[in-house]
């Protein structure tokens, strides 16, 4: 029943934020339309009418883009979820709870080796764009 809530509470996609996103991140990387256009297999006049919120992205469509961006999904869409990190933590921790001690090592090794990958990314580009 849970789950059924969460999923009654959900709202409408926001493919403005989404679109917004896309055009940010397009244009802080110096790439082009045509560039985004070619890796998803789209006309360079979709990516302008999803840029410009005249089209909704597709996941298809949206993958490539994040992919052609070496970006995520999960930067794109990041607004589009509950952002309660304490309800997703005790979500964490319920399960890990679940765990037996040698899986719960496995769970934080990757986790660990994750968060250390993103300080090496986040650091290169505190060199470029400094604070």
């Amino acid at each position: 029943m849970k789950q059924k809530d969460e999923v009654a509470k959900m709202k409408e996609i926001n493919y403005k934020a989404i679109s917004n996103k896309i055009r940010r991140k397009r244009v802080s990387m110096g790439l082009t339309q045509e560039y985004l256009a070619t890796a998803a297999d789209v006309n360079v006049s979709h990516i302008s009418n999803i840029e410009n919120c005249h089209s909704k992205v597709s996941l298809n469509t949206l993958v490539y883009i994040c992919k052609a961006m070496n970006t995520t999904l999960d930067y794109v869409v990041s607004e589009e979820y509950s952002s309660d990190n304490e309800s997703l933590d005790q979500q964490i921790i319920l399960e890990l709870k679940k765990c037996d001690t040698v899986l719960k090592e496995k769970i934080l090794k990757i986790i660990k080796n994750r968060l250390d990958s993103i300080l090496i990314r986040l650091s290169a580009v505190l060199k470029i764009f400094p604070i």
